[in-house]
């Protein structure tokens, strides 16, 4: 979102440059996350399954991306899109993730 206040391509590369890290520290913690909360016999379906949920974003969001700017004629609400994206991630962390153990299957699957 910062990267709507800078005049200049400094200012927003290192914007964007900050918010690429902090994206890649979340897809870091989102995989160890997952090999402690899945259950133990089900971790390779377990991450095949998020690596695609996590793929449909990366898959979209160019598109929405596309429709925005095409509709506004900028990439000011695209990055407040994006931005938007990022803070509904944050508060899921913050506020739906509880208490980390892994998760027991009762019966056979």
């Amino acid at each position: 979102m910062g990267a709507n206040y800078f005049d200049n391509i400094n200012g927003v590369i290192a914007c964007m440059a900050v918010a690429f890290f902090g994206q890649a520290m979340a897809s870091t913690v989102t995989g160890a996350l997952l090999s402690d909360i899945a259950p133990k016999d089900l971790l390779g379906i377990s991450g095949g399954l998020l690596n695609f949920i996590a793929n449909i974003g990366s898959a979209t969001s160019p598109m929405i991306v596309g429709f925005i700017v095409q509709g506004t004629g900028g990439f000011n609400m695209a990055l407040a899109y994006v931005s938007l994206v990022s803070v509904c991630g944050i508060c899921a962390y913050l506020f739906v993730l509880t208490k980390v153990e892994r998760i027991v299957l009762d019966e056979e699957y």
